[in-house]
């Protein structure tokens, strides 16, 4: 890629959307764990409180990242 070209891609927020894509990204692997833990602790029937706990979490996890990946998000991203 020329240095205009990298010039032009920078210019149109690229660099910032692919940031926040990144970091979506890494937010959903996080609650990958977070489920993940709960279906350990289902399946071994243990700590009640806990499973109650991370199931908030991992709903409030899950409400973030499909508030960052909103159209409307997207859009102020890139401006």
């Amino acid at each position: 890629m020329a240095n205009d070209e990298r010039a032009s891609a920078n210019n149109t927020g690229l660099p910032e959307l692919l940031s926040h894509i990144d970091d979506m990204q890494n937010k959903a692997w996080r609650l990958e764990a977070v489920l993940e833990a709960i279906n350990y602790l289902e399946n071994e029937g243990q700590c009640e409180n806990g499973r109650q706990s991370l199931s908030m979490i991992a709903q409030e996890m899950a409400q973030d990242i499909a508030n960052g990946l909103d159209i409307q998000r997207l859009t102020e991203v890139r401006t």
